[in-house]
């Protein structure tokens, strides 16, 4: 009887300890995915004051520009719309190309260095929710943890991944 009450003891310890790892990955997909969303916030936040700059560089380029300030409103709430707005801000970059008098800008300059940091804190911060996504469909998939994630209703992380256009290469015609 007391072996029995010990394998018990060491079931439902181990239960807990597999129920604790698993609220803890959640929490830290929850929290790499909140991270995703300020760097979001912080580009948002700058993107009309970038506009503005090209803007006034580039008046036949408006279609862009309505379309980035479109995909910006509904990609504070959309990932995928995130993912279109993303495209749609390298074709801005490729118009500021084309326009020397702008990259010699100071202020615009200024803007093109700080969303390129913004770029590379939110591409870290992408690495790092689809590495926190991967651990907990991990422990959700394999023995024991997927039985304790479904007793407990724990659901896998979607990974943060570009839609097929953002992968292709972005076509771009200027009418003088």
């Amino acid at each position: 009887m007391t072996v029995l009450w010990i394998a018990l003891g060491i079931i439902m310890l181990t239960a807990v300890l597999i129920y604790n790892r698993l609220v803890r990955l959640r929490n830290v997909m929850e929290k790499s995915q909140s991270v995703i969303c300020v760097y979001l916030q912080q580009r948002f936040d700058l993107i009309p004051n970038y506009m503005n700059v090209v803007k006034g560089y580039v008046q036949h380029e408006r279609a862009v520009l309505a379309e980035i300030a479109n995909l910006r409103a509904q990609a504070m709430t959309d990932m995928k719309a995130a993912n279109q707005f993303n495209a749609k801000m390298t074709a801005l970059f490729a118009v500021a190309e084309a326009y020397p008098n702008l990259k010699a800008s100071e202020q615009f300059l200024s803007l093109q260095q700080k969303l390129a940091k913004m770029e590379n804190q939110l591409q870290a911060a992408r690495r790092a929710y689809n590495m926190s996504v991967n651990d907990m469909n991990i422990a959700i998939e394999t023995i024991p943890s997927s039985i304790i994630a479904w007793i407990f209703g724990f659901q896998k992380g979607d990974f943060f991944e570009s839609t097929d256009h953002i992968k292709e290469p972005i076509q771009m015609e200027f009418q003088r």
